[in-house]
């Protein structure tokens, strides 16, 4: 899956099941596509 189709790998905060979740730091730090990522 390529990065225009939404892929590889699509990463968001489960806003549906956490309520506390929805608001404006949360919905900041949240992306719409991962290209890389790096751990250490």
């Amino acid at each position: 899956m390529s990065v225009r189709e939404k892929g590889p790998l699509v990463i968001i905060y489960p806003f549906d099941d956490k309520p506390e979740l929805r608001d404006a730091v949360h919905y900041s730090r949240a992306i719409w596509q991962l290209r890389s990522l790096e751990l250490k």
